[in-house]
């Protein structure tokens, strides 16, 4: 085959990449760790937990009762929840206690009962829920104003009649609209402080959930030295063996009480699930955290404005960026720069081009009728 066979498929396969139209973005990375990557792990370790949970053997009690069906136990157990004993967690397993939590009960002993595991799906699909909320408010509150402005100027090939055409409708509309987008630029930070105040009610209502033992629980789980004077996080929050009483008749007709012994193979999920999560919702609040920081410069700090437009308008004149910034009020350049990571380079540069020509045509014209109308009065005194 010759050269140009070879050349043919890859030139085809360009320039249906460079006349491919991208998604519109309309927030940054940020915002996209609650909505799309937490979402989808949130996601992902609901769809494990409920196959394990639903298709597996969630748990499996071992019984002394020969009447009772061994399926009832388990079902009885699973549904009425299981404890372990806490004077139990710190004594030696295999010479003081069978397994960590786990020894003979006594009616004054104190027991920790566990009855969230049968919970744990359905949280985590709420969670997912959550995380998503923001964006889907940014959403209806963007309403879609940035797609609809970037028009065909996403695509790298374009022609010059339909680019001139696009190009000068944004510029028009932009100028028309000068100062109105503050309103816009504070629906998305207002949305930004969601998720940050949503990454700490996650860490409460988590807590919450687990009995108390999630704030410190991924701290506590990566830091446990294994010894024996020390609780083990995991074992406390998740234990694999727990126990399960089971009253049943006998057979003259006293009640008789079943001590049995349940292995929850769940748990061995479910405590990689939460300390990851522990870990995750750690680097959310300090992302989101800096992320209302970054905010708040870029709304006092202009020079902050300008770098960021200079890095997504790189073709642009370094003057014209700082004429635009020093023009246009923070709403303005919010919307301008949301443009900039969906236009593309070859076309963005001649649009900040025409709308600072633009903006300081309207300056220029706005100062002259005022001197007009000032010699007009003095004239007339």
């Amino acid at each position: 085959m010759s050269s140009a066979g070879y050349l043919m498929p890859l030139l085809t396969r360009k320039l249906k990449y460079l006349g491919k139209i991208k998604s519109t973005t309309i927030d940054n990375t940020a915002f996209k760790l609650h909505y799309k990557y937490t979402f989808n792990a949130l996601i992902i370790a609901c769809a494990v937990v409920t196959s394990y949970q639903f298709f597996g053997t969630p748990i499996m009690c071992l019984t002394q009762a020969k009447t009772v069906n061994p399926k009832t136990i388990n079902n009885y157990c699973w549904v009425e929840g299981t404890f372990t004993m806490p004077k139990a967690l710190t004594k030696i397993t295999g010479e003081d206690v069978v397994m960590p939590g786990i020894e003979k009960k006594d009616r004054q002993d104190e027991i920790l009962p566990h009855q969230y595991y049968q919970w744990v799906c359905f949280v985590l699909f709420l969670q997912a829920l959550a995380f998503y909320f923001p964006h889907l408010l940014w959403k209806r509150w963007e309403k879609g104003q940035v797609r609809r402005l970037v028009a065909d100027l996403n695509k790298a090939l374009l022609d010059d009649g339909k680019k001139t055409k696009s190009a000068t409708s944004l510029v028009q509309f932009l100028v028309s609209r000068k100062g109105q987008f503050n309103s816009y630029a504070l629906g998305y930070f207002f949305c930004e402080i969601l998720n940050f105040v949503h990454v700490l009610f996650e860490f409460y209502i988590t807590n919450l959930f687990l009995g108390g033992n999630f704030i410190a629980y991924g701290w506590q789980a990566m830091f446990f030295d294994g010894s024996a004077d020390e609780i083990n996080p995991l074992t406390r929050v998740f234990p694999k063996m727990t126990k399960c009483n089971f009253n049943h008749y006998g057979s003259s007709g006293d009640v008789q009480i079943y001590d049995n012994y349940c292995l929850l193979p769940l748990n061995i999920i479910n405590e990689k699930i939460y300390i990851a999560f522990w870990i995750w919702l750690v680097f959310l609040a300090i992302v989101s955290f800096l992320t209302i920081i970054y905010r708040l410069s870029c709304f006092y700090y202009p020079p902050a404005r300008y770098r960021l437009l200079q890095i997504v308008s790189r073709r642009s004149r370094p003057q014209v960026v700082i004429d635009l910034v020093n023009q246009l009020t923070y709403g303005d350049w919010f919307v301008l720069y949301l443009l900039g990571q969906n236009i593309q380079q070859s076309h963005l540069a001649d649009i900040l081009e025409l709308l600072s020509l633009q903006l300081e045509q309207d300056a220029f014209n706005e100062n002259t009728e005022n001197e007009m109308k000032a010699i007009s009065v003095d004239s007339k005194a």
